[in-house]
């Protein structure tokens, strides 16, 4: 007689098996839901900044500020303030210059880009912690703090803050 008489052997289920008998969706499935549950409330959180007036510095920037798409980028800020800056921020200049040929004076379309190009951050701050060996959970976690954190408002409703944002 051998060591598994009288015992029930029963085949053995891997936890793969189980979650697809009861129909429970993986993690990955769980966490890409959460992915864009996140981003969705960040994109309904900023709507009411679509239709934003123009503070502060958008009002010289709107104004004149951005040039028309072409190489008067390069001399931008010399032409708006007459002396050279301490700092360049050709990215910034360029999106802008782009959106004023696209939107012409049309604020809503600034705001729009904004928040895109935040939800796009918000979600390399997940794709970056995965890459530095964090785990799902982590970087979802990383990521969600990142979209909460209020210090985030003012560039992403802010036309200029633009800058901050790239």
């Amino acid at each position: 007689i051998g060591q598994n008489a009288g015992k029930l052997l029963l085949p053995t289920v891997s936890t793969y098996q189980r979650r697809a008998a009861m129909k429970i969706p993986n993690e990955d499935f769980l966490v890409n839901l959460g992915i864009l549950a996140v981003l969705g409330i960040v994109f309904l959180v900023y709507i009411p900044s679509f239709g934003g007036e123009l503070i502060s510095d958008d009002i010289a920037l709107m104004e004149g500020g951005i040039p028309e798409l072409g190489w008067s980028i390069i001399t931008h800020v010399q032409k708006v303030i007459g002396v050279i800056p301490p700092y360049y921020r050709p990215a910034t200049s360029a999106t802008l210059a782009l959106e004023r040929s696209v939107y012409g004076s049309y604020f809503f379309g600034f705001h729009i880009d904004n928040v895109i190009i935040y939800l796009g951050c918000i979600l390399l701050i997940y794709l970056l912690m995965n890459q530095i060996g964090c785990s799902q959970q982590q970087s979802f976690f990383a990521m969600a703090l990142f979209a909460a954190l209020p210090i985030h408002v003012q560039p992403v409703c802010w036309i200029s803050g633009r800058a901050d944002l790239l």
